[in-house]
């Protein structure tokens, strides 16, 4: 770069992730409520963020990834929306009539997939006793299976338990999200009454807690 020129680093990702790459200090308030209101209404949301470079530093530190993804600052949102097929209810709706059952496997975060899912009539609307759920992942406390978190083993890891967790944003009358303990003989009754959502990382714990039944 010429003389007087600065440098930046940029990076972008989904909102979640970023979040952990971010000072405190330099993530707004609103974070979380923004992305997320976003990905209720059906967009694909992504976070960005930079950080400048010292002034002289060497290539090597350019080329650090820890470096270089630590203490960023929010630069903004991008969001992208994408209408589904017109045909793609009736599709879904001819499935069910004829006797199959219908779900998805999708890489998009999971607020962005329920409103896809309802727009294609897939999963249970939502209303008062039917809020849609998705699986979280929760600190375990003492006694019970537990899975050891990614990061730490021995007495230094984290155990990890699950539970279902009320996925969209609180009701106007809400004070506090559904939460239901996860019982793995229970979800087939639970997904009559809820749309149920999980993500890999959670799905993987489920597994490991009840030895692969969850599969079944």
């Amino acid at each position: 770069a010429s003389q007087g020129t600065k440098r930046a680093c940029l990076v972008k990702g989904s909102p979640e992730a970023l979040s952990k790459l971010m000072k405190k200090e330099n993530t707004p308030s609103w974070y979380d409520k923004a992305h997320s209101s976003m990905a209720e209404r059906g967009m694909r949301v992504l976070a960005l963020a930079y950080k400048w470079v010292p002034q002289g530093a060497a290539r090597s530190e350019l080329q650090d990834r820890k470096w270089v993804e630590s203490d960023l600052k929010f630069a903004g949102f991008i969001a992208f929306a994408c209408n589904t097929r017109s045909d793609s209810r009736l599709i879904v709706q001819a499935l069910r009539e004829s006797n199959h059952k219908v779900a998805m496997i999708t890489g998009d975060a999971h607020l962005t997939a329920l409103h896809v899912a309802g727009e294609v009539g897939i999963g249970v609307p939502r209303s008062e006793n039917t809020e849609p759920l998705v699986l979280k992942m929760v600190k375990g406390g003492e006694g019970g299976a537990a899975a050891a978190e990614e990061d730490g083993d021995g007495d230094d890891a984290k155990m990890m338990m699950v539970e279902w967790e009320q996925a969209l944003s609180l009701q106007d009358d809400q004070k506090e999200k559904v939460k239901i303990a996860f019982d793995v003989a229970k979800i087939p009754d639970l997904g009559k009454e809820h749309t149920l959502m999980v993500t890999e990382k959670a799905l993987l714990v489920a597994s490991e807690l009840t030895d692969g039944e969850i599969w079944k």
